[in-house]
Order: structure tokens, then C-alpha cells, then sequence
């Protein structure tokens, strides 16, 4: 669920998966990865996506 969030989120912002990963200072591989539902992010990398997506947390978490 988190991936899914992450990827709406992201698509309605208007980032790319590389500005995204640039601006949370992970690999875009990564984020692929969470998109597709096939990784977890650790408390400190789904912060760091919190904060370079300006959403709030509930938002991000949803459905989880």
C-alpha cells in the first residue's frame, strides 16, 4: 500500500521517480522498488519521501 501511495503522490506532484529519489537522497532504483510494492522503506527513508513530497503522513500512509 505504501508504494501505491507513493506513486500517486508522486504522479500529482509532477516528479519524475529520479527527481524524487534525487530529493530524498536514495537511488531511483529504490523507489522503483517501493512503487512496485517489492520493498519497505525503513522509518528514515519514508521520512525523507514525506519531506520531498510536502505531503502529509497519513497521506503517505494510508490504507496501511
Amino acid at each position: 500500500m505504501f508504494g501505491t501511495n507513493l506513486k500517486r503522490i508522486r504522479t500529482e506532484r509532477g516528479f519524475t521517480q529520479r527527481q524524487l529519489a534525487q530529493l530524498a537522497l536514495i537511488h531511483y532504483r529504490y523507489v522503483q522498488d517501493l512503487e512496485a510494492n517489492l520493498k519497505i522503506p525503513s522509518v528514515v527513508i519514508a521520512i525523507r519521501l514525506q519531506r520531498a513530497l510536502n505531503c502529509e503522513w497519513r497521506e503517505l500512509t494510508r490504507g496501511m
